[in-house]
């Protein structure tokens, strides 16, 4: 894959590490994409605050699974992350399957990429 999926951006003094899943037509493109998002977390040891941004992309049952087990993989790792641009059913879905099991980090999901820089950066109560 000749693009970076995840790239860090500074708000309010503070990393937020954004990982570009958007816009993804198909399962293939997004598996590609998780294992890029995956393996450049891994090298980045500051990454803390992270945003999802899978505006535009078609998930269905499959990619919300496959989203939330990256989520899960990571969540020693992450302070906080938020979901941006996750609408319809795949929101319901992202609801569902992150409250079971517990262990997660603090997390939201938000249509406005903004709201979500302000709420990662927010401390957390």
């Amino acid at each position: 894959m000749s693009r970076e999926v995840l790239l860090s951006i500074s708000f309010r003094n503070q990393d937020i590490w954004y990982a570009e899943l958007e816009c993804c037509a198909d399962g293939a493109m997004l598996g590609d994409k998780l294992e890029a998002a995956e393996a450049a977390l891994a090298r980045w040891v500051s990454a803390e605050l992270v945003a999802f941004h899978l505006e535009d992309s078609r998930l269905g049952r499959a990619g919300v699974l496959a989203v939330s087990a990256l989520i899960r993989r990571q969540r020693q790792r992450c302070r906080k992350f938020v979901l941006v641009g996750v609408h319809g059913l795949d929101r319901s879905r992202f609801r569902r399957l992150l409250r079971r099991g517990g262990g997660l980090p603090p997390w939201t999901i938000e249509n406005d990429y903004q709201a979500a820089k302000e709420w990662l950066v927010s401390p957390t109560s």
